[in-house]
C-alpha cells in the first residue's frame, strides 16, 4: 500500500512471479510538495515506481484514479475500491453512553466543531482556526481536535488564537473518536488534498453534518450530503 494512515506508511512491493496487486491511497506529495518533506517525496516516488510493476492497482477514489492516469498508469489496470465504515456504529447502545462521557470529561456542554486527522500541513488547520475566529460572534463555540501529531506543525501555536475554545485531545481510542463523531454539531475537514478522507465518511455514518474541501476526494465522498467549500478561503469555511 502506498501512503498510509497516521504516521505509519507502507510501500514495499515484493519481488514475485505471482499476480501482484498494489494499492495507492493518494498522490498528495505531487499535488502539494510543500506539504511533505524532501525525504518523504523521494520515498513516495520510489514506491510509486514499484507499484507500476503490479498487474492491478487499486485506489480508493475517482480523484486518485485520475491522478494515477496523469502519472502514466494504464487506466485498464486501475480499480477503484472505496473505503468503508460500519454505518450502524453510531447507533449502538453503548454509543450514547460514550458520548455523554467524553463531553462531561472535557467540559464541552454546547455546540462544537470537530476536526479529526493527523496534524500536518496538508490538513490545513490554520484556515480552520481562522474560520473559527470569524464565527466567534456566534458565541464561544469550541473546536475539538482529535488525532496524532505528524510533522512540521505546532498545533498549540496554530490554535493559540482560539484560547480555551481549542480542545486539543491528540490520539484517542477508536471508541472515543466515534463518540466525538456522534456528538459533534459539525465535522469540518478542510484538507488541501485527500485520497479518500475516511473521517468524512465516519462523520456521515454518525449522522453529523460535514463541511469539507471542494476539488479533492472528500467532495466525491460527501456527494450532495455535505457542504463543500474552497479550503484556501477561511471565510468560505466559516
Amino acid at each position: 500500500r502506498l501512503a498510509g494512515r497516521g504516521t505509519r506508511f507502507w510501500g514495499a512491493v515484493p519481488a514475485t512471479r505471482r499476480p501482484l496487486v498494489a494499492t495507492v491511497h493518494d498522490l498528495a506529495w505531487r499535488r502539494h510538495p510543500e506539504a511533505s518533506t524532501f525525504r518523504g517525496r523521494r520515498m513516495f516516488e520510489h514506491w510509486l515506481s514499484d507499484a507500476r510493476r503490479a498487474d492491478l492497482v487499486t485506489c480508493p477514489s475517482e480523484a486518485t484514479k485520475r491522478e494515477l492516469v496523469e502519472a502514466g498508469f494504464n487506466e485498464e489496470r486501475l480499480r477503484i475500491v472505496p473505503l468503508g465504515v460500519r454505518a450502524d456504529r453510531a447507533v449502538l447502545p453503548e454509543a450514547e453512553v460514550a458520548v455523554r462521557s467524553v463531553l462531561r470529561q472535557h467540559r464541552v456542554d454546547g455546540p462544537f466543531v470537530l476536526w479529526v486527522g493527523t496534524v500536518e500541513p496538508r490538513k490545513n488547520l490554520r484556515a480552520l482556526v481562522s474560520a473559527m475566529e470569524m464565527v466567534s460572534a456566534l458565541g464561544e463555540v469550541p473546536l475539538v481536535l482529535v488525532g496524532p501529531t505528524g510533522w512540521a506543525t505546532d498545533i498549540r501555536r496554530i490554535t493559540a488564537p482560539l484560547g480555551k475554545r481549542a480542545v486539543v485531545l491528540g490520539s484517542v481510542p477508536d471508541s472515543e473518536r466515534e463518540a466525538w463523531m456522534a456528538a459533534a454539531t459539525v465535522f469540518c475537514l478542510p484538507s488541501l488534498h485527500e485520497g479518500f478522507g475516511l473521517p468524512v465518511l465516519e462523520a456521515m455514518a454518525a449522522g453529523t453534518p460535514v463541511v469539507t474541501s471542494a476539488g479533492t476526494a472528500t467532495e466525491e465522498v460527501v456527494g450532495e450530503a455535505g457542504l463543500v467549500v474552497d479550503p484556501t478561503d477561511s471565510g468560505a469555511i466559516g
